[in-house]
Formats: structure tokens, sequence, C-alpha cells
């Protein structure tokens, strides 16, 4: 079932596709599509945070009895008895990164395709943009080759010049001396 409802005379909205009146098409976002969009670098972030914790964490254990040595470990992270990293905490490091990553793998699903292709919209442009940057360097090139031609070829005429100025003085000088 299609309903159709104008809020103004310039939008239509269309199910959940707007059209405003420039003739332009919006998509409105679920809950869950927008919490993706807007917090995405935020949810990662935390995934990092996670894996960085899991690995200390487990690295310690790793060490064995030498941790409960160490002064800058915190005591409450070393079990009295085996002077080992608390098993405890190996368990909520592992559980901490699982669900991390499961709040980052809902982000990644609810992310809109849309978004995907304007980023790979936007890596056609880049590689547009390279192109056009190689081209103009090329042109750049030609034009600097053309100068240094025409700087070699007056180089010459120069040296042509400077001679017949060294055997002019020559003559000079030797119909002065006479």
């Amino acid at each position: 079932m299609l309903r159709t409802k104008i809020s103004t005379p310039e939008l239509t909205k269309i199910s959940d596709t707007t059209i405003s009146g420039n003739g332009h098409l919006t998509k409105k976002h679920t809950f869950m599509e927008s919490i993706a969009l807007d917090h995405s670098n935020k949810v990662m972030g935390l995934v990092y945070i996670g894996a960085a914790f899991l690995i200390i964490i487990v690295g310690l254990r790793g060490l064995g009895s030498i941790v409960g040595d160490i002064s800058m470990i915190p005591g409450f992270l070393v079990d009295a008895k085996s002077g080992k990293i608390d098993s405890n905490w190996v368990i909520f490091a592992l559980f901490l990164e699982f669900f991390m990553l499961v709040l980052l793998s809902a982000v990644t699903f609810f992310t809109p395709q849309e978004e995907k292709k304007k980023s790979m919209a936007s890596l056609e442009e880049f590689r547009e943009g390279i192109k056009e940057i190689k081209s103009f360097t090329e042109e750049e090139l030609k034009v600097m080759k053309s100068y240094i031609d025409e700087f070699e070829h007056m180089s010459g005429k120069i040296s042509q010049v400077h001679t017949a100025n060294v055997e002019a003085l020559k003559k000079m000088s030797d119909i002065l001396k006479k």
C-alpha cells in the first residue's frame, strides 16, 4: 500500500522517500541507519580500545608469575595466590571485545548502501582528479622541455657571438700592435 502525503507545496512524501521541490530524491534513514551513519567512527574506536585492552590482559597473563613482581601492574589485576593476572580479567577482556565486535557488526550491517556507493563515487572522482593532474603535468613538462630547448638554442647563439667577439678583439689587438 502506497500512501502519499503532501506536507508543503514544495515537499512530497512517498513512503520513506522524499522528493523535494528541486527534484532531488532523499531517503529517510531508520533509527539504526542514522546511528550507523553518525557513530561508525566512534564504534570503531571502541573496538580498537577493546582490542588493546584484550591484548594487554592476555599478554600480561602470558608472562606468568613475573607480573606480580612488576610495580607498574595494579594489584587488583593480580591473583594473590598465583601471582598471575586474574583469569576473571581475561574473561572480562574477552567478553568486552566480543561485545564491541557485535556492536561493530551491527553498525556495519545497518550502514546504508547508498553511503557506500557515495564513497565509491568519491573514489571515482579522486581517480578523475588524478587523471587531470597527470594530464596537466604532462602538458607542463612539454612546455618546460620547449623552454629548455629554446634556452639551449639561445645559449648556442650566445656562444657563437662570444667567439666572434673574441676573434674581433684579437684582430683589433693585432691591428693596434702594428
